[in-house]
């Protein structure tokens, strides 16, 4: 569970976490001795999803939303990676449970088939399973929406290395520079799209 904030209300220590769901399961199901708080080290360098998750931290923290709710909605803004298949009703809960578990960006959408006895699954991917194009567009996308709510971001060719290295381990053609005035490139973008500064107009513009 990720600590958002932590205050101290009289003698007891008020933790924010950044998922309503997962604060109500760890009160809910308490139990002395099993939680035990430790700072978290600092790894020497992020990848392009880890740098994705800071960012929408920051924009979360911006909007007073969920971080979970905030990437969800980049993952379908963004246009996910998906593939269909067909599960026998009896396998559906092992099929659903085995694909999403572990995995925050992953969602399925089930449907009905034509073959008696079973479904369509939807599979919806997270960045995890991104490869790098599909990364770079992830990630501009969210740097853009930053640049809306006055958040900072690190500079172009920080970016780029960490993109080469999301390349490196996921074995897709070299991306080039996200910048899109050097690639020419045009970016996925909201129907309409306020103008920048407009922060909260901005969010308000989302589908819930």
């Amino acid at each position: 569970m990720r600590i958002t904030d932590a205050r101290l209300q009289g003698c007891e220590l008020v933790l924010t976490l950044s998922d309503p769901a997962e604060a109500a399961r760890a009160v809910y199901r308490f139990k002395a001795g099993e939680y035990e708080l430790q700072k978290v080290k600092r790894k020497r360098s992020l990848d392009a999803n880890a740098y994705c998750w800071v960012l929408i931290g920051a924009i979360a923290r911006k909007i007073h939303e969920p971080e979970t709710d905030v990437y969800r909605r980049y993952i379908r803004d963004v246009g996910p990676k998906t593939s269909m298949c067909c599960v026998q009703m009896e396998d559906l809960e092992t099929e659903v449970n085995g694909f999403v578990s572990g995995h925050l960006g992953r969602t399925v959408e089930i449907g009905e088939s034509k073959l008696p006895g079973c479904a369509t699954v939807k599979k919806i991917y997270g960045s995890s399973d991104f490869d790098t194009r599909q990364m770079a567009d992830f990630l501009d996308y969210i740097i853009q929406d930053c640049a809306a709510l006055d958040i900072e971001t690190r500079p172009q060719e920080e970016i780029d290395s960490l993109l080469e290295q999301w390349e490196g381990r996921h074995g897709q053609e070299r991306v080039q520079s996200l910048n899109p005035a050097k690639r020419g490139a045009v970016l996925p973008m909201r129907a309409e799209r306020p103008e920048a500064g407009s922060a909260r107009s901005l969010w308000r513009s989302l589908p819930r």
